[in-house]
């Protein structure tokens, strides 16, 4: 799933028509897993994510954008910023 189609996954929510994933509780809780971290990556169009590991304020990865392989942080929300 990309993050265009995340308006259409929130309506499906609403209607009922999709129950919500533990995923998505775990993003308003504390920290994510690595499997979540990892996803978050991807959603946010960074490829070949590699070298994923905690650290204290999320997980850090090596991916590849545009090309160019860059350093990426899923903090402990899932939110993804280049470092």
């Amino acid at each position: 799933m990309t993050r265009s189609m995340m308006p259409a996954v929130a309506a499906a929510l609403l209607l009922g028509l999709l129950a919500p994933t533990d995923a998505f509780a775990a993003r308003r809780a504390h920290a994510i897993t690595e499997a979540q971290a990892r996803n978050e990556i991807t959603l946010d169009g960074y490829r070949n994510v590699q070298d994923l590991h905690k650290v204290k304020n999320g997980w850090v990865a090596t991916a590849m954008e545009g090309g160019k392989s860059v350093s990426v942080l899923a903090d402990n929300r899932g939110n993804v910023m280049k470092q």
